[in-house]
């Protein structure tokens, strides 16, 4: 990390040292263009400290600029409130992965902050921009992170799309935001598989693993399918669809299945007996319904309505969700033997 001491300079003066220092990192580059493509990291940290030493003779920065160990965002302070990040590639790009959203090791009074970047294959080019100016969107690894690219077009970074600015978006839980961003964009067809939030507005990052099916114990395979029967009516058409399913499994427990049909569907026909009716030679997956019926009543109540309108694809959640829900299977299915609701509010005791 680079830290200046001097508390007295302007933002106009600070911009003014970082354009200086980009343009002998240039002309430097020309020169000596063998020396930058073996730099990167803490290393090109000392060559932009050493330029900034130069542009630095004869302004309130001179003397003040040094690097110090540890890590801290950004690279450079200078008199507390401004700042700026050294970011490098070695591909023939000006996009990399900054740091977390969360800047959780920012310095407490910075204000500003520039990207220093440097494209360290040829032809070697150093650029600057104002940080939150070059800021296309985010990237996850163990936590939400920043996506830079120094050709962004003004008006087109990701504050701009989420209609906010940097400074706002920064100090108003960031990682929450970003999540909840980008669920807002997806399409019918896609959901995130890398992040969940909670009621709280707190964010948790999963690890990035993806299990098989045939891993999972039984009691978790119980709880998938019984949120399965609860949450997407359509699995339960004569030829189940489970594309959304699918994408919630994948999004919620991190769980695939060259198989899905088997949650639902394997060990043939039974039989079903309730307190009033006793219905033979029953498919698969109204054997799952009687089984799980006290689980899938539980996730439909807990549910909350947003998630219950958009899965079951309805404008309004009744007051009697169980009937509602059966009022969707209904629509979907049509049992040979019997009547579907008949034997539904059997099961869930409707009567």
């Amino acid at each position: 990390m680079i830290i200046s001491d001097n508390r007295n300079p302007s933002l106009s003066e600070f911009e003014h040292l970082v354009e200086v220092a980009t343009i002998n990192l240039n002309k430097d580059a020309i020169e000596r263009p063998g020396h930058y493509m073996k730099r990167g990291g803490e290393l090109l940290e000392e060559d932009v400290e050493r330029e900034l030493k130069i542009a630095s003779l004869g302004t309130p920065f001179q003397d003040t600029i040094k690097i110090v160990s540890g890590r801290h965002f950004p690279d450079i302070i200078a008199t507390d409130y401004f700042g700026i990040e050294v970011k490098s590639t070695k591909k023939n790009a000006w996009t990399s992965t900054a740091g977390s959203v969360m800047e959780s090791t920012r310095g407490k009074k910075i204000e500003r902050i520039f990207l220093t970047f440097g494209k360290l294959s040829s032809p070697i080019e150093f650029r600057s921009r104002p940080y939150e100016e070059c800021i296309s969107g985010a990237a996850i690894t163990h936590s939400p992170r920043y996506k830079i690219d120094m050709t962004l077009e003004k008006g087109k970074t990701i504050f701009d799309k989420m209609e906010t600015t940097y400074d706002k978006f920064r100090l108003e839980n960031p990682a929450f935001k970003i999540v909840e961003y980008y669920k807002s964009q997806m399409g019918d067809n896609e959901r995130l598989w890398w992040a969940n939030t909670d009621e709280d507005d707190t964010i948790s990052i999963d690890d990035m693993k993806v299990k098989l099916a045939k891993e999972l114990s039984v009691e978790e395979k119980s709880d998938i399918t019984s949120w399965g029967l609860s949450l997407f009516p359509e699995i339960l058409l004569e030829r189940g669809d489970y594309e959304q399913f699918v994408l919630w499994m994948a999004a919620e427990y991190r769980v695939v299945s060259p198989s899905t049909r088997d949650f639902f569907t394997s060990g043939g026909r039974g039989e079903i007996k309730t307190s009033k009716h006793h219905f033979k030679s029953m498919p698969g997956d109204f054997l799952r319904i009687n089984r799980l019926r006290e689980k899938i009543e539980k996730n439909i109540l807990d549910s909350d309505e947003q998630t219950l309108r958009k899965s079951w694809k309805v404008d309004e959640i009744n007051k009697d969700r169980i009937s509602q829900w059966i009022d969707c299977v209904c629509n979907l299915r049509v049992l040979g033997n019997y009547d579907t609701r008949v034997v539904l509010e059997s099961i869930f005791n409707k009567f």
